[in-house]
């Protein structure tokens, strides 16, 4: 027989029960303890003090960090200007205008403060006269007389410093004046005239402006300033080239313009006078002419011109000084008067007048271009002796002008039998071709109808 055990079964499965238990504490990690919780207010942390002082100090180090950085840098564009010299930033100059008008400037922007330059240190290309001027960053090249037309120039400047004492440096620039444009009168007697814009360089004639019996006109900003005649009466009219819009000046009445020249830089108009049923002609020789003058800049409204003594001039012939609105007049027994528009119209008497004054006042004075004068001798166009241009056959030369810089002659010609066209103002022969000849070499640049061009 098979011995049992002698312990209760409850007892056994209780031993079982707690080895179980065993196992699985060992395998569980004690529980962890929580405090009770506290029914008093937490009292704030003590300040981290040196927290704080640690990122001060550090913040501190980054600032000066910086600082000596942004000062080496500085130090280093200093040296390395020092070292370079200074440089050109920007060149500034009106390619119209110096073909147009003496004095003109050519502007030299430096970055940098730059030490005087003499006119030894400036050399420009093609050879012209010229002044020098320092002031701050510019240099200034002034150039003495108007420039060729289409003609790229070279500017170079040598041995230049800042006010530092930097390291000497050459600043060159370049530029291409503009090409020559113009405004002629086409003349269509008995029909509608046509005044037509041309670039000498290239084709085309559009027209600008038309009207029947323009006498003369000329060109003050982007406006036209225009005479026309009809049965003897005159108007002069200021014509908008954007638009077309046209606004007659106030004149001293029905009459007719003898004579006109306008300043283009003012806007001052200067034109003799002749009123309705006054009678005689005053292209008669010894005749005088009442001159007018009107400001564009004002009321536009005609106003007698006063001489010496606040006198009303009556002149034989005058003229208006280019680039200025200065009037030259020879008045009744052959006084010269001179008449600044700019000064409020101061005038005087001129006692002694210049030999070139006498021959444009007697219309001899020829066109000055390049080289001296051009004159009508022989039937051609003379420069100090030399033959610029000689008509081809079955024509005549009527007139020679210049162009504004004198690098063109501007020879008027006509069919050898043409007659007068008839209008009061610088009259010509009908169907008249203007040619653009070159004062050098006498080649002609441009053919034109027409006459009487404004540049």
């Amino acid at each position: 027989m098979t011995p049992t055990s002698t312990e209760p079964d409850g007892a056994a499965g209780a031993d079982d029960a707690d080895d179980a238990w065993a196992a699985w504490a060992a395998r569980t990690p004690a529980p962890t303890e929580v405090a009770a919780e506290s029914t008093e207010i937490p009292r704030p942390a003590p300040p981290a003090r040196r927290t704080r002082v640690t990122a001060e100090t550090s913040f501190r180090r980054f600032l000066v960090g910086t600082i000596v950085v942004l000062a080496l840098l500085c130090a280093g564009f200093v040296v390395v200007s020092q070292q370079q010299g200074p440089k050109l930033d920007q060149t500034q100059v009106d390619t119209t205008a110096v073909t147009q008008d003496p004095g003109q400037q050519a502007r030299l922007f430096v970055a940098t403060a730059v030490s005087h330059v003499a006119r030894s240190q400036v050399t420009v290309t093609p050879d012209v006269p010229f002044t020098v001027q320092t002031v701050g960053t510019v240099v200034a090249v002034q150039f003495t007389d108007r420039l060729a037309y289409s003609t790229r120039y070279t500017i170079r400047v040598d041995g230049v410093t800042s006010v530092d004492g930097s390291r000497a440096s050459t600043l060159t620039t370049h530029f291409t004046t503009a090409s020559a444009s113009v405004l002629a009168l086409v003349r269509n007697p008995g029909g509608v005239d046509q005044i037509v814009r041309a670039d000498l360089r290239s084709p085309g004639r559009p027209v600008v402006y038309r009207a029947r019996g323009i006498q003369a006109f000329g060109q003050v900003g982007d406006d036209l300033v225009v005479v026309t005649e009809q049965a003897g009466l005159s108007t002069i009219s200021l014509v908008a080239r954007s638009d077309g819009t046209t606004e007659k000046l106030v004149l001293p009445g029905a009459g007719t313009v003898t004579s006109f020249a306008v300043d283009p830089p003012t806007g001052v108009v200067v034109f003799g006078w002749t009123a309705a049923g006054a009678g005689g002609t005053p292209r008669r020789p010894g005749a005088t002419t009442p001159l007018y003058t009107i400001p564009l800049s004002g009321n536009h409204l005609a106003t007698r011109l006063l001489g010496p003594g606040h006198r009303p001039v009556s002149a034989t012939s005058w003229f208006m000084t280019a680039g200025a609105p200065v009037v030259v007049a020879r008045v009744a027994g052959g006084d010269v008067e001179r008449v600044d528009l700019s000064l409020g119209g101061r005038a005087s008497a001129v006692s002694d007048p210049a030999p070139s004054v006498s021959a444009r006042l007697n219309g001899e004075a020829g066109a000055s271009v390049v080289g001296g004068a051009a004159r009508i001798e022989g039937g051609r166009v003379v420069v100090q002796g030399r033959s610029l241009y000689a008509p081809i056959a079955g024509t005549r030369v009527v007139a020679v002008e210049a162009s504004p810089n004198g690098e063109f002659a501007v020879v008027v010609t006509a069919p050898a039998s043409s007659p007068a066209d008839g209008y009061t103002i610088d009259p010509v022969p009908v169907s008249p071709t203007t040619l653009v000849v070159d004062a050098r070499s006498g080649a002609v640049v441009a053919s034109l109808s027409g006459a009487h061009l404004d540049w």
